[in-house]
């Protein structure tokens, strides 16, 4: 019988040495690449990937949507191709100087898998690491779940999927099980910053766009791994699990949107949510607080809208059943 976990806050999860170590990590990186960038633009980091250590991605004013390569010191803008078959990776400058934040964390590396598998097993929920991103989710997504991923998910849809090979829809091992995955908050200064737990579960990762298009959707550079609305609520073979076959209630869809007004972009209509249904709303509350739930349950951060001042960080992790993961995997970028 398949494992499931437990949607759950535990507040105080993290111990404050720890959180004001990643917060210093965090306004030191976006520090020194304003130090780099020196052009007097405003930038903030998206998203820094410390395990497996990856690429850092963050916003600039001018250029849009960068990454700073952590191996090359280059820093790239990506536009999305017009059909979506590949990023387009616009090279901008090399960095005079390298984001030192590698050697800030290499010491940590170890000491945080160590710290957050131990604390894991202290709660009931002992999984091996997968993945650690430090994230300032300045922007929700629509709902969706992760884990298991499309090998080519960047590429155009097929026009038939079964003119694809099953070996080369997923690039993890065979054995991968994804257990739980969360968020630990580290500052949220509006102070509302929730996750929306539905009902529905999913094998492998997706987004459900089902009143999207190729060309409408969230993410259309992930147009493979998005449900659109000529896929009958299901991808890759598999249906939804608990999928309800009907609308979303008023009642849950004002809960999504009730930190927003109508101006906010991009608000679904209810019928993005057909088939959904809140399970838990969790709230991120003090700093050092977990919120968790399983793996393969669609999930969304909730939509507010963000003032300019105003950080929502935190460090989010997925981690896979306990010794089913005989090697690290190389993560591709989100």
């Amino acid at each position: 019988m398949e494992k499931r976990y437990e949607s759950q806050n535990i507040s105080n999860f993290l111990e404050q040495d720890w959180i004001e170590y990643f917060i210093g990590l965090y306004k030191s990186i976006n520090r020194q690449l304003e130090e780099i960038m020196a052009d007097g633009q405003q930038l903030v980091v998206s998203d820094i990937g410390l395990y497996p250590w990856d690429d850092l991605h963050f916003y600039h004013q001018k250029l849009g949507k960068c990454s700073y390569n952590s191996k090359n010191k280059e820093i790239t803008t990506r536009n999305y191709s017009p059909d979506y078959n590949s990023d387009d990776f616009q090279h901008y400058k090399y960095a005079d100087k390298p984001v030192v934040w590698y050697k800030d964390f290499e010491n940590r590396v170890e000491q945080t898998v160590e710290m957050l598998t131990k604390k894991f097993e202290e709660i009931g929920v002992g999984a091996d690491l997968y993945r650690v991103t430090l994230m300032n989710l300045r922007n929700s997504f629509p709902a969706h779940t992760d884990g298991k991923d499309f090998a080519n998910k960047r590429l155009a849809r097929p026009s038939y999927w079964p003119n694809v090979p099953k070996e080369e829809w997923y690039k993890e091992h065979p054995t991968v099980d994804f257990a739980h995955q969360g968020l630990i908050t580290l500052i949220d200064e509006a102070g509302i910053g929730e996750t929306i737990i539905f009902k529905q579960r999913f094998p492998y990762s997706v987004y459900y766009q089902p009143t999207c298009t190729v060309e409408t959707c969230f993410y259309p550079n992930k147009q493979r791994i998005t449900i659109l609305e000529n896929d009958n609520y299901q991808l890759y073979g598999h249906k939804i699990v608990n999928f309800t076959n009907q609308p979303m209630t008023n009642e849950d869809y004002d809960k999504i949107y009730s930190l927003v007004d109508d101006s906010y972009s991009p608000r679904y209509p209810i019928d993005a949510y057909y088939g959904l249904q809140i399970d838990k709303i969790l709230k991120w509350d003090t700093p050092g607080t977990l919120t968790q739930w399983d793996g393969k349950t669609f999930h969304m951060v909730k939509p507010w809208i963000q003032k300019e001042s105003n950080l929502r960080l935190a460090l989010q992790y997925e981690t896979t059943e306990k010794e089913n993961l005989t090697v690290q995997k190389e993560v591709a970028n989100g």
